[in-house]
């Protein structure tokens, strides 16, 4: 019924709890409570009293103040719908993938925006097109948000704000990248997106056209490990004209991503393959058969489908 899809340890030590259906997350207390019922909301588990020491969204739309990215206050209508991957960013600030659809219907009010404005589920252009899929016809669009909480105020401000042209029905993936800037992914579009902190679009990858997605299924989560694809190698004496390749992929993905390896010198192309990348974070090793007529000095490149690439000089011997 309330469809958990995120539990973290926060560096407290609480426990950080994310639960789509009703559109709420929680923090949780695992000690410093009496444990002898005067706290409503404990709980045990394994012998543990647990607490709700927070509670954020839906069901505080009466007790909270939610103001948007322009400051303006959003009340009764929540901040967030159907939301994944809540991860905290720094004290009491979270970022995450707002799926932006109430299908279970516990935020009337957002209803009522989707029927003044109309929209599409599965549009490919913006929102808003009229377009129906179905009995659905929505307006909203699936974003990564980042909201900064004020408990002693009971306030909750977005302080980032960035969309896909298109809702998302279900799952979808945010992450506040290493080098500071926000990912979003989108689980149905098989589509990747990354924003500087000032919301400049840097990056949009991953993308299929319609014709071209696979007629069920798709990619989850795709989480940024890397910059570029990660490309290592090992030689072996006793056979010195094979060189085995472990090249990793830029994101975390639940499908196969394609990537391509090239050889090269200048503009000659002397070996060019197609490969799939290994799903997750495992590496894929890739044997390539060194020829006894390339030259001592020539490039090895490797990309991945969203464009990204990696250039290494291979001095032969």
């Amino acid at each position: 019924f309330f469809h958990p899809n995120t539990l973290r340890q926060l560096p407290s030590g609480r426990l950080l709890l994310n639960m789509r259906h009703i559109n709420t997350f929680v923090t949780l207390s695992l000690a410093g409570h009496p444990g002898d019922g005067s706290w409503p909301t404990e709980t045990r588990i394994n012998n543990t009293v647990v607490a709700i020491e927070s509670m954020i969204g839906t069901l505080q739309r009466t007790q909270w103040t939610f103001k948007d990215s322009e400051g303006r206050i959003t009340n009764p209508t929540p901040p967030f719908h159907s939301t994944h991957e809540v991860t905290p960013t720094g004290p009491d600030t979270y970022v995450m993938f707002d799926n932006n659809v109430d299908q279970w219907g516990f935020s009337p009010e957002w209803y009522k925006a989707q029927e003044e404005v109309g929209g599409d589920m599965d549009a490919e252009e913006p929102a808003g097109t009229g377009k129906k899929r179905g009995k659905r016809k929505y307006m909203a669009r699936a974003r990564v948000i980042e909201v900064k909480l004020d408990h002693q105020k009971k306030e909750l401000v977005t302080v980032f704000e960035a969309s896909f042209q298109f809702p998302c029905f279900a799952m979808g993936f945010a992450q506040k990248t290493p080098g500071a800037n926000y990912l979003g992914h989108h689980t149905y579009k098989f589509r990747t997106k990354i924003w500087n902190l000032d919301g400049k679009l840097l990056f949009d990858g991953g993308y299929k056209p319609p014709a071209l997605q696979p007629k069920s299924g798709y990619c989850y989560r795709a989480e940024q490990f890397y910059a570029k694809p990660v490309v290592d190698f090992k030689w072996d004496k006793q056979n010195p004209c094979e060189l085995q390749l472990m090249l990793w992929d830029t994101f975390y993905r639940t499908v196969r991503g394609e990537g391509k390896l090239i050889v090269f010198v200048g503009d000659d192309v002397l070996h060019e393959e197609s490969f799939l990348f290994s799903r997750y974070w495992q590496p894929l090793t890739v044997v390539l058969q060194l020829q006894t007529h390339w030259p001592t000095t020539v490039h090895l490149k490797v990309s991945n489908r969203d464009g990204l690439s990696t250039t290494l000089q291979l001095n032969l011997r």
